[in-house]
């Protein structure tokens, strides 16, 4: 039965609804994070929209802004000297390293770098650059203090003979450098008698007790530092940096891991804060240094903060953090206590100070807090319409999700759950393909609508708050189509999961077509076949550990490996002989040679029991095909014994019949007892004349005389013959033959047999008052004849049952008949070369013979086998 709710048409229109409505409700949503407002319940709770510094979303970016700003005013003293960015101004990377706010332009440890130099060198930095030339060799003194040499330095001087070492043997200098490499330096405590050195000058005189390789990675210097060639330099000549070249190096590191993103904030907040390209305007007052920091050049006097935050204040929104929270002033919605900890964490100053901001809502300079209000008063009406259409998406989703989850395997005129090619791959190589699609698909997304703005870095361990995530809504409409497809795409791959997912539970497959059932089924397998799969494994596994022992040893274990893969290939070769020997012995028994035995020699143990239990199998074979045969030849003695025992009596009463009925009796009953007795026995002889004859067609003891024989005239004395028995029956005959002959090969009287038997069997069983149509066609290669009737009785029967020996369509045997008529029919049209074909339907009975067409051209054809000539 149809049902409309789980056809093709309706999925189809299921899963475009499901796709569409979840790009709808994922735009949505990031429409929704990224409205400059964030007013959503205002929007039902209003008739008009507040304004755009009146909303959530104002007060969010300012406060963002703020953050910059503060970062940038912490940033401040490291990249700039008397206001201005100086590429020349010095890093102190120790105290850099220690508090980045205590760097102010000196160099005190002596570790000192330019700002432009460490830009440019962190740009290209990627890690710990490392190489053999740029190895560093560390030498101790017997002060203790210690000098180092880069390797290829080093290597020059011994080249050289300025540096000797002290030897107790001769060894090269290769050796001697390679020595090096194992003398590990850990804290100036661990030394290894084995690989302790001694080095000495020109003149004999000891320099160093010990020396060996810098065991860390060493970075390879782009600039020096200030005042020195290079980092070895300062270890060697600073007192302060002797001995902690992995310090330095640390140090170096850190460096240039963090200083790009202090530097790019730098930059950041320098655009955003410049006088001139923001409608925000701050000041931060340092009452204890009597300073003043702003972006606005009229508010640089200290003397005039109260006047200048007046007004501030009058301008449009502001805000005022002082140390005491009662001080706090604002027109906006914002806490007190985050701001004042906002202020206080950034600028590391919990009294003394005073921060003050504002905004200029007339918005006459066309940055950020431009763009967002015109974007809000653009977006804003739409704001009732995104909300209440993501709702509905998500109910009609819920409610096409749900449909299709009941309906999904489901369809019309197919019982049971139906499955798709993706449905048949193994459940958990479909879950990693779908989660594989998925993640692929989600990348997309994510990438375009990804925070083009730096991400938040929090308080570092200098002290440093570093929070940026802006620039998002500026680009958040050029990326909703690229949004949409990833989207589209994820939502597509993740449903013919779920999808597949439904079925194969409903259809109980997710186990049964699982990798671990899968598995679990080999090793219980491997289990129940283990007198033969464990020899395999252990041999097998034997066989790679000899290869990979004997591979990874001397040269001349080759030899062995050689050895070892010859002595496969022979083991190899010997159990193919064996199963081809194996395969041709089944084929020639399969064949009917029973008598086939596969010889046995030379072959394995397993395979000498399989071939002879196939020989036994085969033996079997013969003596129930023996048995088989005596019974059938018992069988068909006993038949024409007891069909020659019949026959005799049986003569003698129809020579009896017939002299009774010359003494022409006067009596009506005893004539009617008399041609009774005349039917009976003529049926009987007939019955066993049929009964011999089927014996000797099963067991081929008989012989055919092949000549030449027009159906078509043998079809139409048929027909004449069996006139009367029709018209008794009220049956009329419909004869379609062609006027030219159709020439047969086959033994005339076998011929007439099948034909009659056909016709007979018609004039018994066919209902009354009905047509019988016989039907003669010919091709160019075959002479076809059929004849087809309605049967009287039902067949309850296969056409192949009516064709056996004693099998009749008339179940209840109302009429007369042996059932061999057909049996024999079908048995001599083989027999002759023909075919005999049977079809029923319903009542409809109708058979068909087949012989090859003979062409009266063809002269005097060669006997068919058996023929007798």
């Amino acid at each position: 039965m149809n049902k409309w709710y789980q056809s093709r048409l309706c999925k189809g229109l299921l899963l475009v609804l499901v796709h569409v409505l979840t790009v709808i409700m994922v735009l949505s949503l990031a429409w929704i994070l990224v409205y400059p407002g964030q007013e959503y319940l205002s929007a039902f709770q209003k008739d008009k929209p507040l304004a755009y510094e009146d909303s959530e979303g104002f007060e969010d970016t300012v406060q963002t802004t703020v953050s910059n700003i503060l970062d940038y005013n912490t940033l401040r003293p490291i990249f700039e000297t008397e206001g201005k960015y100086d590429t020349n101004r010095l890093i102190d990377l120790k105290k850099f390293d220690e508090n980045a706010r205590a760097v102010d332009g000196t160099n005190e440890s002596g570790m000192a770098y330019q700002v432009g130099d460490l830009i440019k060198w962190a740009e290209s930095y990627n890690g710990i650059d490392y190489t053999e030339e740029e190895g560093v060799i560390v030498c101790k003194k017997e002060d203790g203090t210690y000098h180092y040499y880069y390797k290829s330095e080093f290597k020059k001087l011994i080249e050289e003979k300025s540096l000797q070492f002290i030897e107790t043997e001769e060894m090269s200098l290769e050796g001697y450098m390679e020595q090096l490499g194992y003398e590990e330096y850990m804290n100036d405590s661990y030394y290894s008698d084995e690989a302790e050195k001694t080095i000495r000058d020109k003149e004999g005189k000891v320099l160093y007790v010990d020396c060996w390789e810098f065991s860390d990675g060493v970075i390879n210097e782009k600039y020096a530092p200030e005042g020195f060639k290079n980092l070895l330099e300062l270890v060697n000549t600073d007192a302060e940096w002797n001995g902690k070249l992995e310090e330095v190096y640390r140090i170096l590191d850190n460096t240039l891991v963090i200083l790009p993103h202090y530097y790019y904030k730098y930059k950041d907040g320098l655009e955003t804060v410049e006088e001139g390209n923001t409608n925000l305007a701050y000041m931060y007052v340092d009452q204890k240094a009597k300073k003043v920091y702003t972006n606005r050049s009229a508010y640089k006097d200290y003397n005039k903060v109260e006047e200048n935050i007046k007004k501030m204040t009058a301008q449009g929104k502001y805000v005022v953090v002082a140390p005491k929270l009662a001080d706090f002033q604002s027109n906006m919605d914002v806490s007190a206590e985050e701001w004042k900890n906002m202020v206080t964490g950034s600028a590391n100053q919990k009294e003394e100070f005073l921060f003050a901001v504002s905004v200029d809502t007339n918005y006459p300079i066309q940055d950020s807090f431009y763009m967002k209000n015109k974007e809000y008063e653009q977006y804003s009406p739409w704001v009732k319409v995104i909300v209440v259409g993501s709702a509905v998406s998500a109910i009609l989703f819920l409610i096409s999700f749900i449909w299709l989850t009941a309906v999904t395997g489901h369809v019309n005129g197919k019982e049971g759950i139906t499955l798709n090619f993706f449905d048949r791959i193994k459940t958990e190589i479909a879950a990693a393909l779908i989660i594989g699609g998925m993640l692929l698909a989600i990348m997309l997304p994510i990438s375009g609508l990804s925070l083009p703005g730096d991400l938040s870095y929090g308080y570092t361990e200098e002290g440093l708050y570093i929070s940026s995530a802006y620039g998002f809504e500026e680009r958040f409409f050029e990326m909703v189509l690229i949004g949409g497809i990833g989207t589209l795409i994820t939502c597509a791959v993740g449903m013919l999961g779920y999808l597949s997912l439904v079925k194969r539970i409903k259809a109980r497959t997710l186990w049964k077509n699982s990798v671990l059932r899968w598995v679990g089924h080999l090793f219980r397998v491997f289990w129940e076949n283990r007198r033969s799969t464990t020899k395999i494994t252990l041999g097998y596994m034997g066989f790679m550990l000899l290869q990979l022992l004997l591979a990874t040893g001397h040269p001349v274990f080759v030899l062995f490996v050689l050895a070892s893969d010859v002595a496969v290939f022979a083991y190899l070769l010997k159990s193919a002989i064996a199963k081809q020997r194996i395969k041709f012995g089944i084929q020639r028994i399969a064949s009917g040679d029973v008598n086939y035995k596969i010889p046995i020699g030379n072959m394995v143990k397993e395979d000498t029991e399989i071939v002879q239990n196939i020989n036994h199998i085969g033996e079997g074979i013969h003596n129930a095909v023996e048995a088989n045969m005596k019974n059938e030849r018992l069988k068909t003695d006993l038949i024409t014994n007891v069909s020659h025992d019949i026959k005799t009596p049986l003569t003698s009463i129809i020579n009896y019949v017939g002299l009774l009925k010359q003494e022409k009796f006067e009596d009506p009953k005893i004539q009617g007892y008399l041609e009774i007795l005349d039917a009976k026995s003529q049926r009987l002889k007939t019955l066993t004349e049929d009964v011999v004859e089927a014996s000797k067609i099963s067991s081929g003891n008989i012989t055919l005389h092949y000549m030449n024989i027009d159906l078509v005239e043998l079809i139409n004395q048929t027909t004449g013959e069996f006139a009367e028995k029709f018209e008794k029956r009220n049956l009329s005959i419909v004869v379609n033959v062609p006027k030219e002959p159709a020439m047969i090969r086959v033994d005339s009287r076998r011929i007439w047999r099948v034909i009659e038997n056909i016709y007979n069997n018609a004039a018994k069983y066919a209902m009354e008052g009905t047509r019988i149509y016989a039907d003669l066609r010919m091709s160019d290669r075959y002479v076809q004849f059929s004849l087809k009737n309605v049967s009287e009785q039902p067949l309850n029967i296969s056409a192949d049952e009516l064709t056996e020996r004693f099998i009749r369509g008339d179940v209840s045997r109302s009429t007369e008949g042996s059932g061999l008529g057909l049996s024999i029919a079908k048995n001599l049209t083989e027999l002759q070369g023909g075919k005999f074909l049977l079809y029923l339907d319903g009542d409809l009975f109708k058979v068909t013979i087949v012989f090859p067409r003979l062409y009266q051209q063809q002269g005097n054809p060669q006997p068919q086998p058996g023929e007798s000539k």
